[in-house]
């Protein structure tokens, strides 16, 4: 886990995927909308979704202010780290942060 400038980044160890923790539910859903489901970092294609977290019963329930994102890790070459996913989504945030507080 890692803390960005505005995100916070829980990336599994060895699997292609991370929950995104967003500032407020409006700026996550800001993303999902300049997203559109997909997204690219270093030539690797994302799915960006809703994250739904698993609740004690073993049902699921929508986390407002979060994403989950998965990615197929390459065999070889360049693979996706908390930093990149990091420097990509405050990157998407900041100029909405930017925007909101005008």
């Amino acid at each position: 886990e890692s803390q960005g400038q505005l995100v916070h980044v829980k990336k599994h160890d060895s699997m292609g995927c991370a929950v995104i923790t967003f500032p407020s539910q409006q700026v996550r859903e800001e993303v999902l909308v300049q997203c559109g489901g997909k997204a690219q970092i270093e030539g690797i294609s994302l799915d960006v979704k809703p994250h739904k977290a698993k609740l004690d019963d073993g049902s699921k329930a929508e986390q407002p202010d979060a994403v989950f994102v998965g990615w197929k890790q390459p065999k070889s070459g360049r693979k996706i780290d908390q930093e990149d996913l990091e420097r990509f989504f405050d990157g998407l945030v900041e100029p909405l942060m930017r925007h909101s507080a005008a």
